[in-house]
């Protein structure tokens, strides 16, 4: 946010750099360098808009990782090839860009990924028992008496 607000001489709080952070980190986890290299990127090019958001920032961060370049069809063929299928295979294709985004070779990420996800099966969440709503709850109005509404009247 320092370095936003140097530029685009924006003023803003603390509170407000926070949120602007928060924004970013959320959308994807970045690194300062990889923050300050995404602001320099921006304000490299003309826009209609003088002032960058976080999802700019978030967006070009994004765009600019090596697992931007690979394709959900790549990755799901590699993990096939592998022998990873159901299960394992979905596990496994969520870790492979994380693991290339850390700097991990492609082919190598893939290995690590099905070696970690071999065999998980994921199991539905609990069911909870539905709780029973008492006859004095707005939406059963069609099955409430009169006096259950207003009351003894005398």
């Amino acid at each position: 946010m320092t370095a936003v607000k140097h530029i685009d001489h924006r003023s803003a709080t603390k509170d407000d750099a926070i949120l602007f952070a928060q924004i970013i980190n959320d959308a994807c986890d970045p690194t300062l360098k990889e923050c300050l290299a995404a602001v320099a990127r921006w304000f490299g090019t003309h826009h209609d808009f003088g002032m960058i958001q976080p999802g700019d920032i978030a967006d070009l961060v994004k765009a600019n990782r090596p697992a931007a370049k690979l394709t959900k069809n790549e990755i799901d063929t590699a993990l096939i090839d592998v022998g990873l299928d159901g299960d394992a295979l979905w596990l496994a294709a969520q870790q492979v860009p994380k693991l290339v985004n850390q700097g991990i070779s492609f082919l190598q990420a893939v290995a690590q990924a099905a070696e970690q996800s071999r065999g998980h099966i994921l199991e539905p969440p609990e069911c909870k028992p539905r709780k029973h709503i008492g006859h004095h709850f707005a939406g059963r109005i069609d099955h409430m008496n009169l006096h259950d509404v207003l009351g003894e009247t005398t």
